[in-house]
C-alpha cells in the first residue's frame, strides 16, 4: 500500500503538468505510455519475440500519434469505416469479457490485432479530445472521474462489499461497483461546476465514464486471467504495470471523443 501511494503521488501531479503544459508534453506523454502499452502486451501475448516487437513498434506507434495532430486525423475519425472498425474491436471485447474467454488466443495475427486495437484506441483519440474546446480540462476531468471511480470502488467495496461483480476479478463486487458510480458521477458534479459545464452533460459523461473504465478493467482482468499472471507488469511500483493503470481509459477516449462530436 505505501508503495503504491507513493507511485500514485508521483506520476498524478506529473501525467496532470503534462496534459495541461502543452500539445507537446501531453504528445511525450502519450507516446510514453504508448511505448509502455507495447513492452507489456507483446511481453504477454508473445514470450519470446517481445524484445524485437518492442523497439519495432514504438516508434512506428510514435510516428501514428505526432500525425494525430494534423487535421486530417480529425476527418478520419469521422469516416464511417473508422466508426465501424472502433466499434466492430469494442463489440469483440465486450464479446469476449462475457464469453470470459479470448478468442483465437493462439493466434498471433488476432493478438497482434488486439494489441493494435488497444493502443489505437487509446493514444490517437487521448490526443484527438485535446482538439476540442478547453480539450486539455476535458481530459483532466475524465482522469479523474476514472480515478475517483476506482477509489469509491475499491473503500465501498472493501466496506460492504458481498455480491461478486464478474468471476474474472473475484475481488470486483457489485456494491464496490456502485460506489465506483457515486464517485465519478460526485467527481463529474464538482468538475462542471469549475468548468461551467452544463450538470446534465456531467452526470451523463460520469455514468459513461464509469460503465467503460469499469468494462476496460475487466477486460485487462481476462487477459490476466487467460495468461495465469496477476500483473500485466511490475513497471509502476505497488500498482503493476501501466495496461494495470491505463486499462480504464482504453474505451473511455474513443467513446468520449465520439460523444462530445455528437
Amino acid at each position: 500500500m505505501i508503495k503504491r501511494l507513493i507511485s500514485g503521488s508521483i506520476l498524478l501531479p506529473l501525467s496532470i503538468t503534462a496534459v495541461l503544459y502543452s500539445n507537446e508534453s501531453l504528445l511525450i506523454l502519450t507516446i510514453l505510455i504508448s511505448g509502455g502499452l507495447i513492452f507489456e502486451l507483446s511481453r504477454v501475448f508473445y514470450p519470446n519475440n517481445y524484445h524485437l516487437i518492442w523497439p519495432i513498434g514504438t516508434p512506428l506507434i510514435a510516428y501514428v500519434l505526432y500525425t494525430c495532430q494534423h487535421p486530417l486525423a480529425f476527418q478520419i475519425t469521422q469516416h464511417p469505416l473508422c466508426m465501424i472498425l472502433c466499434l466492430t474491436f469494442l463489440s469483440l471485447c465486450i464479446y469476449e469479457t462475457r464469453q470470459k474467454k479470448l478468442l483465437f488466443k493462439n493466434w498471433h495475427l488476432f493478438n497482434a490485432t488486439r494489441i493494435l486495437g488497444i493502443l489505437l484506441l487509446f493514444g490517437p483519440f487521448a490526443l484527438l479530445l485535446n482538439t476540442f474546446q478547453n480539450g486539455k480540462s476535458l481530459i483532466v476531468l475524465f482522469g479523474l472521474i476514472i480515478a475517483m471511480s476506482d477509489i469509491g470502488a475499491y473503500f465501498i467495496g472493501k466496506k460492504w462489499g458481498k455480491r461478486p461483480l464478474s468471476p474474472l476479478s473475484p475481488k470486483k463486487t457489485i456494491e464496490g461497483s456502485i460506489g465506483g458510480l457515486i464517485g465519478a458521477i460526485l467527481t463529474g458534479l464538482i468538475g462542471a461546476s469549475i468548468l461551467n459545464l452544463p450538470i446534465i452533460n456531467a452526470l451523463t459523461w460520469s455514468i459513461i465514464i464509469n460503465i467503460f473504465a469499469q468494462f476496460g478493467d475487466l477486460y485487462e482482468s481476462l487477459i490476466k486471467r487467460e495468461y495465469k499472471i496477476k500483473d500485466i507488469s511490475n513497471l509502476i511500483p505497488g500498482h503493476g504495470g501501466i495496461y494495470d493503470r491505463c486499462d480504464s481509459y482504453i474505451f473511455v477516449f474513443p467513446a468520449m471523443y465520439y460523444i462530445l462530436l455528437l
